[in-house]
């Protein structure tokens, strides 16, 4: 949070002509030299992206609600009518009724979710349906006026960057040189983490032989058993076992909200995919510290790429801001194989 607050005041610096990517400023200079806005930008890619594309967005969001007024008002005067009169009017004719029958429909439809008896959410439920119903007339109407009044929204959308992610060394199933990369930095023990996998092992079956996904270790500081648990991974992978272990932890179901990755468990898991015991047994006291260390690097090189939390996924140097469902993803990686 201290980096990206420290990247958003720089930011606030720079004038907006440079943000939407003009000319390389000098925003500092110092006895022998400066600082400039490409300079700034190299090791802070993944923030600067973030700040434009919130500003596009709020630009957007202003264009589309001015938009709205102005043609609205257009629209009264056409028909000399007050703006008010005007809107009133036209969502009469597109609001439906709130009946008892649609109140009953979706407190069955939801009765699981909302969890009370229906005397005692019948009146929410009403003015959330007439809420519902303005909503919808007031979109309709803003729709149609769009339209006929050819509404363009001309702000181009800022591209997000391009990383150049060194994988070397580490643990990947698929094609070592395939033409689409995903890089996955995650935690075993976080539940976001776990719910993706039953998607990413259908991605396993159906592209291993045309994508190349590595699996990088981001184990958050506030999980207690993920460090362990990733150092017994690595462990496992000194045996060319690294996903087979990988896939049993992902798969240690819940027993309520505990999930039980102590030791005992971890070692169960290394008896059953035939792991030399003495060998990791050795290799996961880490004695040295290495295999901590070397995971400790990939946590310092993801934060340095602007990692802030897990499951992180970069396909092909880009970070996927998409829904990590396999249609979603499949749809991104057959978007790529095709191009």
């Amino acid at each position: 949070m201290k980096k990206f607050l420290t990247v958003l005041a720089l930011v606030l610096s720079v004038s907006t002509s440079t943000l939407c990517g003009g000319a390389n400023e000098t925003i500092a200079t110092f006895d022998g030299g400066n600082v400039t806005t490409k300079d700034v930008e190299k090791n802070n890619e993944q923030e600067f992206y973030e700040i434009r594309q919130k500003e596009f967005q709020i630009r957007q969001q202003a264009a589309f609600e001015t938009a709205r007024e102005k043609i609205f008002e257009a629209e009264a005067k056409k028909r000399n009518l007050p703006v008010d009169k005007f809107v009133e009017t036209e969502l009469a004719k597109r609001r439906g009724n709130v009946t008892d029958e649609m109140i009953r429909q979706f407190y069955e439809n939801n009765k699981q979710r909302i969890n009370q008896p229906f005397a005692i959410v019948r009146d929410r439920i009403r003015q959330q349906l007439i809420n519902n119903s303005e909503k919808g007339a007031r979109d309709g109407l803003t729709s149609e006026l769009f339209k006929a009044y050819n509404f363009k929204f001309n702000l181009q959308e800022p591209k997000p960057p391009t990383l150049t992610i060194v994988n070397d060394g580490k643990p990947f199933w698929g094609k070592a040189d395939a033409k689409v990369v995903i890089t996955e930095f995650s935690d075993f023990e976080c539940p976001y983490c776990r719910q993706m996998q039953g998607d990413v092992q259908r991605l396993k079956a159906e592209y291993s032989g045309k994508i190349k996904w590595v699996f990088r270790n981001f184990p958050l500081d506030f999980h207690p058993q993920a460090m362990p648990s990733h150092i017994a991974a690595q462990c496992a992978g000194k045996q060319a076992k690294y996903f087979e272990f990988q896939t049993k932890v992902f798969s240690i179901p819940y027993n309520g909200r505990e999930l039980d990755m102590s030791p005992a468990q971890l070692d169960r898991i290394a008896q059953s995919i035939g792991l030399n015991m003495q060998a990791y047994t050795q290799c996961k006291a880490d004695k040295d510290g290495k295999e901590r260390e070397a995971i400790e690097a990939d946590m310092r090189y993801a934060q340095k790429i602007g990692v802030r939390g897990t499951p992180t996924i970069y396909i092909n140097g880009v970070l996927y801001q998409q829904e990590r469902s396999y249609e979603a993803m499949k749809q991104a990686i057959d978007k790529l194989l095709d191009s």
